[in-house]
C-alpha cells in the first residue's frame, strides 16, 4: 500500500513538475511576444511622430488659407449686416407709422359708427312718431 502511495505520488510529483515547465515555457513565449510587441510599439510610435509632424505642416497652410477665406466671408457678411440692419430700421419705421396711421383710422371708424348708431336711433325714432 505504501508502495502504491509512493507511486502516486511520484507521478503526482512528475505531473506538477510537467506542468511547470510548460508554464515556465508559456512565460518565457509571452515575454518574448511582449519584447517584440514593445519593440513594434515604438517603431510605430516613431513612425506616427515623423507623420504627425508632416501632417501639421501640411494641415497649418491649409488652415491659414482656410483662415484667410472666413476672414474675407466675415467682411462680406458684416456687410450684409449692415445693409440688413439699416433695412430692418426703415421697416421699424414704417410699421410705426402703419400703426398710427390704424390707430386714426380707428378712431375714426368709432366715430362713423357712433354717427351712424345714433342717426339709425333718429329716424326709429322718427318712424315711431309717424
Amino acid at each position: 500500500e505504501r508502495g502504491i502511495m509512493t507511486e502516486n505520488h511520484t507521478i503526482e510529483l512528475q505531473n506538477v513538475k510537467n506542468e511547470a515547465k510548460k508554464y515556465k515555457e508559456s512565460k518565457e513565449e509571452m515575454e518574448a511576444m511582449h519584447k517584440e510587441m514593445q519593440a513594434e510599439l515604438e517603431c510605430n510610435s516613431q513612425e506616427l511622430q515623423a507623420l504627425t509632424t508632416r501632417s501639421n505642416q501640411e494641415s497649418d497652410g491649409k488652415l491659414l488659407g482656410r483662415v484667410l477665406e472666413l476672414v474675407q466671408m466675415n467682411s462680406i457678411l458684416t456687410g450684409q449686416l449692415v445693409t440688413a440692419s439699416a433695412e430692418n430700421q426703415s421697416s421699424r419705421d414704417e410699421i410705426g407709422t402703419l400703426k398710427s396711421e390704424m390707430a386714426a383710422l380707428s378712431e375714426e371708424k368709432l366715430k362713423v359708427e357712433w354717427k351712424l348708431a345714433r342717426e339709425m336711433q333718429r329716424s326709429q325714432k322718427r318712424k315711431d312718431e309717424a
